[in-house]
Protein backbone atom coordinates (compact mmCIF):
# COMPACT_ATOMS: atom_id res chain seq x y z
CA UNK A 1 0.00 0.00 0.00
CA UNK A 2 2.94 2.44 0.73
CA UNK A 3 5.04 1.41 -2.52
CA UNK A 4 1.79 1.90 -4.60
CA UNK A 5 1.33 5.91 -2.93
CA UNK A 6 5.23 6.62 -3.45
CA UNK A 7 4.54 5.74 -6.99
CA UNK A 8 1.21 7.72 -6.88
CA UNK A 9 3.33 10.79 -5.79
CA UNK A 10 6.23 10.78 -8.22
CA UNK A 11 4.05 10.11 -11.24
CA UNK A 12 2.27 13.27 -9.95
CA UNK A 13 5.08 15.31 -8.96
CA UNK A 14 5.63 18.27 -10.64
CA UNK A 15 9.18 19.36 -11.18
CA UNK A 16 10.65 23.03 -11.73
CA UNK A 17 12.83 23.76 -14.46
CA UNK A 18 15.71 24.68 -11.59
CA UNK A 19 14.85 20.96 -10.15
CA UNK A 20 15.58 19.57 -13.21
CA UNK A 21 18.92 20.93 -13.93
CA UNK A 22 20.21 20.49 -10.82
CA UNK A 23 18.46 16.81 -10.55
CA UNK A 24 20.07 15.98 -14.13
CA UNK A 25 23.66 17.33 -14.21
CA UNK A 26 24.74 16.75 -17.85
CA UNK A 27 28.10 16.87 -19.46
CA UNK A 28 30.05 20.47 -19.59
CA UNK A 29 28.99 22.17 -22.65
CA UNK A 30 32.28 22.29 -23.87
CA UNK A 31 32.06 18.65 -24.06
CA UNK A 32 29.62 19.28 -27.20
CA UNK A 33 30.64 20.30 -30.32
CA UNK A 34 29.09 22.97 -31.90
CA UNK A 35 26.15 22.17 -33.25
CA UNK A 36 24.95 20.01 -30.25
CA UNK A 37 25.71 22.86 -27.65
CA UNK A 38 22.26 24.75 -27.65
CA UNK A 39 20.18 21.19 -28.22
CA UNK A 40 21.69 20.06 -25.08
CA UNK A 41 20.53 23.35 -23.08
CA UNK A 42 17.19 23.11 -24.84
CA UNK A 43 16.89 19.27 -23.02
CA UNK A 44 16.20 20.58 -20.27
CA UNK A 45 13.07 22.28 -21.25
CA UNK A 46 12.35 19.44 -23.10
CA UNK A 47 12.14 17.31 -20.12
CA UNK A 48 10.28 19.87 -18.30
CA UNK A 49 7.33 19.59 -20.68
CA UNK A 50 7.85 15.62 -21.01
CA UNK A 51 7.74 15.12 -17.54
CA UNK A 52 4.85 18.36 -16.10
CA UNK A 53 2.57 18.57 -19.14
CA UNK A 54 2.81 15.10 -21.13
CA UNK A 55 3.10 13.40 -17.70
CA UNK A 56 5.28 10.64 -19.16
CA UNK A 57 7.41 9.07 -16.35
CA UNK A 58 8.93 6.18 -17.98
CA UNK A 59 12.37 7.05 -20.13
CA UNK A 60 12.32 3.97 -21.81
CA UNK A 61 9.41 5.43 -23.58
CA UNK A 62 10.98 8.34 -25.12
CA UNK A 63 14.25 5.81 -25.62
CA UNK A 64 11.92 3.73 -28.16
CA UNK A 65 10.25 6.97 -29.63
CA UNK A 66 14.00 7.64 -30.38
CA UNK A 67 14.57 4.61 -32.46
CA UNK A 68 11.52 4.72 -34.16
CA UNK A 69 11.78 8.27 -35.68
CA UNK A 70 15.43 7.47 -36.39
CA UNK A 71 14.26 4.69 -38.86
CA UNK A 72 11.46 6.24 -40.45
CA UNK A 73 14.03 9.35 -41.04
CA UNK A 74 15.79 6.75 -42.94
CA UNK A 75 12.76 6.02 -45.23
CA UNK A 76 11.88 9.69 -46.00
CA UNK A 77 15.64 10.33 -46.37
CA UNK A 78 15.65 7.71 -49.22
CA UNK A 79 13.40 9.14 -51.01
CA UNK A 80 14.51 11.66 -54.15
CA UNK A 81 12.67 14.57 -52.81
CA UNK A 82 14.27 17.41 -51.18
CA UNK A 83 11.16 18.10 -49.01
CA UNK A 84 11.03 14.36 -48.31
CA UNK A 85 14.37 14.61 -47.58
CA UNK A 86 14.27 17.23 -44.88
CA UNK A 87 10.92 15.95 -43.27
CA UNK A 88 13.90 12.79 -42.62
CA UNK A 89 16.57 15.03 -41.25
CA UNK A 90 13.98 16.93 -38.95
CA UNK A 91 13.15 13.68 -37.53
CA UNK A 92 16.48 12.11 -36.89
CA UNK A 93 17.65 15.55 -35.24
CA UNK A 94 14.70 15.19 -33.27
CA UNK A 95 15.35 11.46 -32.59
CA UNK A 96 18.75 12.84 -30.79
CA UNK A 97 16.87 15.36 -28.98
CA UNK A 98 14.93 12.94 -27.35
CA UNK A 99 18.42 11.17 -26.91
CA UNK A 100 19.34 13.93 -24.71
CA UNK A 101 15.94 13.76 -22.71
CA UNK A 102 16.00 10.02 -21.93
CA UNK A 103 19.15 10.18 -19.28
CA UNK A 104 17.77 12.83 -18.04
CA UNK A 105 14.06 11.92 -17.61
CA UNK A 106 15.94 8.59 -15.66
CA UNK A 107 17.99 10.45 -13.69
CA UNK A 108 15.45 12.85 -12.41
CA UNK A 109 12.95 9.97 -11.26
CA UNK A 110 15.62 7.89 -9.81
CA UNK A 111 15.73 5.39 -12.40
CA UNK A 112 19.13 4.71 -12.50
CA UNK A 113 19.35 1.13 -10.95
CA UNK A 114 21.31 -1.42 -12.96
CA UNK A 115 18.72 -2.54 -15.16
CA UNK A 116 17.30 0.11 -15.98
CA UNK A 117 20.63 1.17 -17.31
CA UNK A 118 21.35 -1.79 -19.26
CA UNK A 119 17.97 -1.14 -20.89
CA UNK A 120 18.92 1.80 -21.81
CA UNK A 121 22.18 1.19 -23.40
CA UNK A 122 21.34 -1.93 -24.83
CA UNK A 123 18.43 0.71 -27.18
CA UNK A 124 21.05 3.34 -27.69
CA UNK A 125 23.42 0.90 -28.84
CA UNK A 126 20.12 0.04 -31.31
CA UNK A 127 19.82 3.46 -32.63
CA UNK A 128 23.18 5.04 -33.26
CA UNK A 129 25.36 2.62 -34.76
CA UNK A 130 22.55 0.95 -36.77
CA UNK A 131 21.17 3.97 -37.93
CA UNK A 132 24.24 6.41 -39.34
CA UNK A 133 25.61 3.02 -40.93
CA UNK A 134 22.06 2.05 -43.12
CA UNK A 135 22.24 6.20 -44.07
CA UNK A 136 25.87 5.38 -45.28
CA UNK A 137 24.26 2.30 -47.45
CA UNK A 138 21.44 4.87 -48.52
CA UNK A 139 23.68 7.55 -49.62
CA UNK A 140 25.21 4.76 -51.62
CA UNK A 141 21.66 3.85 -53.20
CA UNK A 142 20.64 7.48 -54.12
CA UNK A 143 23.70 8.13 -55.87
CA UNK A 144 23.20 4.94 -57.46
CA UNK A 145 19.99 5.61 -58.67
CA UNK A 146 20.89 9.16 -59.86
CA UNK A 147 24.37 8.32 -61.84
CA UNK A 148 24.21 4.10 -62.07
CA UNK A 149 27.48 4.00 -60.73
CA UNK A 150 27.72 0.32 -59.17
CA UNK A 151 31.33 0.85 -57.63
CA UNK A 152 29.67 3.43 -54.78
CA UNK A 153 26.90 1.10 -54.28
CA UNK A 154 29.23 -1.42 -53.53
CA UNK A 155 31.59 1.08 -51.45
CA UNK A 156 28.76 2.51 -49.41
CA UNK A 157 27.47 -1.58 -48.40
CA UNK A 158 31.52 -1.98 -47.35
CA UNK A 159 31.29 1.01 -45.46
CA UNK A 160 27.88 0.11 -43.66
CA UNK A 161 28.93 -3.21 -42.62
CA UNK A 162 32.67 -1.80 -41.61
CA UNK A 163 30.69 0.99 -39.30
CA UNK A 164 28.96 -1.67 -37.59
CA UNK A 165 31.76 -3.70 -36.97
CA UNK A 166 34.15 -1.08 -35.56
CA UNK A 167 31.51 -1.09 -32.93
CA UNK A 168 31.15 -4.36 -32.54
CA UNK A 169 35.01 -4.71 -31.94
CA UNK A 170 35.28 -1.97 -29.21
CA UNK A 171 32.12 -3.98 -27.74
CA UNK A 172 34.18 -6.68 -27.40
CA UNK A 173 37.11 -5.05 -26.53
CA UNK A 174 35.74 -3.27 -23.24
CA UNK A 175 34.57 -6.60 -22.26
CA UNK A 176 37.85 -7.89 -22.48
CA UNK A 177 39.11 -5.08 -20.23
CA UNK A 178 36.10 -5.91 -17.41
CA UNK A 179 36.97 -9.34 -17.35
CA UNK A 180 40.75 -8.35 -16.78
CA UNK A 181 40.23 -5.56 -14.45
CA UNK A 182 37.79 -8.06 -12.32
CA UNK A 183 41.58 -9.61 -11.41
CA UNK A 184 41.87 -6.55 -9.68
CA UNK A 185 45.27 -6.03 -10.82
CA UNK A 186 45.70 -1.91 -10.15
CA UNK A 187 49.11 -1.89 -11.45
CA UNK A 188 47.51 -3.57 -15.02
CA UNK A 189 44.51 -1.02 -14.96
CA UNK A 190 46.58 2.15 -14.53
CA UNK A 191 49.11 0.72 -17.58
CA UNK A 192 46.08 0.18 -19.81
CA UNK A 193 44.56 3.92 -18.50
CA UNK A 194 48.31 5.78 -19.63
CA UNK A 195 48.84 3.70 -22.55
CA UNK A 196 44.99 4.93 -23.86
CA UNK A 197 45.64 8.56 -22.48
CA UNK A 198 49.39 8.41 -24.90
CA UNK A 199 47.57 7.24 -27.83
CA UNK A 200 44.43 9.33 -27.81
CA UNK A 201 46.68 12.42 -27.04
CA UNK A 202 47.93 12.05 -30.41
CA UNK A 203 45.39 12.00 -32.18
CA UNK A 204 43.00 14.02 -29.86
CA UNK A 205 43.46 17.68 -31.45
CA UNK A 206 42.96 15.80 -35.34
CA UNK A 207 39.64 14.46 -34.28
CA UNK A 208 38.11 17.18 -31.69
CA UNK A 209 38.31 19.33 -34.66
CA UNK A 210 37.56 17.50 -37.66
CA UNK A 211 37.13 13.54 -37.55
CA UNK A 212 34.47 13.91 -35.07
CA UNK A 213 32.31 14.84 -37.37
CA UNK A 214 33.22 11.61 -39.98
CA UNK A 215 33.52 9.11 -37.26
CA UNK A 216 31.46 9.31 -34.21
CA UNK A 217 27.81 8.38 -34.50
CA UNK A 218 26.10 11.06 -33.40
CA UNK A 219 28.46 13.88 -35.06
CA UNK A 220 27.86 12.10 -38.31
CA UNK A 221 24.08 13.26 -38.01
CA UNK A 222 25.11 16.72 -38.30
CA UNK A 223 27.59 15.81 -41.26
CA UNK A 224 25.01 13.81 -43.27
CA UNK A 225 22.88 16.53 -42.99
CA UNK A 226 25.10 19.02 -44.39
CA UNK A 227 26.34 16.82 -47.47
CA UNK A 228 22.07 15.61 -47.99
CA UNK A 229 21.17 19.48 -48.36
CA UNK A 230 24.24 19.81 -50.59
CA UNK A 231 23.65 17.66 -52.68
CA UNK A 232 20.24 19.29 -53.66
CA UNK A 233 21.84 22.52 -53.62
CA UNK A 234 25.17 22.10 -55.00
CA UNK A 235 25.69 18.45 -57.10
CA UNK A 236 24.69 14.66 -56.44
CA UNK A 237 28.13 14.23 -57.08
CA UNK A 238 28.97 15.65 -53.66
CA UNK A 239 27.34 11.95 -52.30
CA UNK A 240 29.80 10.09 -53.83
CA UNK A 241 33.35 12.11 -52.80
CA UNK A 242 31.78 11.97 -49.18
CA UNK A 243 31.23 8.16 -49.41
CA UNK A 244 34.64 7.62 -50.86
CA UNK A 245 36.52 9.96 -48.05
CA UNK A 246 34.09 8.34 -45.62
CA UNK A 247 35.22 5.08 -46.63
CA UNK A 248 39.26 5.96 -46.73
CA UNK A 249 38.48 7.44 -42.94
CA UNK A 250 36.85 4.57 -41.70
CA UNK A 251 39.12 1.85 -43.29
CA UNK A 252 42.33 3.73 -41.88
CA UNK A 253 41.13 4.17 -38.67
CA UNK A 254 39.44 0.80 -38.07
CA UNK A 255 43.32 -0.71 -39.11
CA UNK A 256 44.81 1.80 -36.80
CA UNK A 257 41.72 0.23 -34.11
CA UNK A 258 42.18 -3.21 -34.32
CA UNK A 259 46.20 -2.75 -33.86
CA UNK A 260 46.30 -0.69 -30.94
CA UNK A 261 43.84 -3.26 -29.33
CA UNK A 262 45.93 -5.93 -30.36
CA UNK A 263 48.54 -4.67 -29.28
CA UNK A 264 46.81 -4.06 -25.74
CA UNK A 265 46.14 -7.35 -25.46
CA UNK A 266 49.48 -9.02 -26.24
CA UNK A 267 51.22 -6.36 -24.08
CA UNK A 268 49.00 -7.46 -21.29
CA UNK A 269 49.96 -11.11 -21.79
CA UNK A 270 53.73 -10.06 -21.58
CA UNK A 271 52.84 -8.01 -18.61
CA UNK A 272 50.90 -11.22 -16.87
CA UNK A 273 54.02 -13.33 -17.82
CA UNK A 274 56.91 -11.34 -16.29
Amino acid sequence: MVSNKRNYLVTKMKYSLKEIKEKTPDKPLSYYPFWRKWMAKLSFYGVYIVVNVLNIKNPTILSWLMIVLAYISIIFIFYNDIYLNLVGILLLWLSYFLDLMDGKVARLLNRTDKNNKWIGKFLDWNYHVPTISILFFILGVKYYLYSNNIAILIISAFLMLLHLYKTYLSLLFSIWQKEVLMENDTNFEKRIEHNSKKNLSKIYVLYEYFLRYFMDSTDLIFTITVIIISSWIVSMEILKYYLIFQFLIHTSIFIFSFYDKYKQIIYYKYYKNT
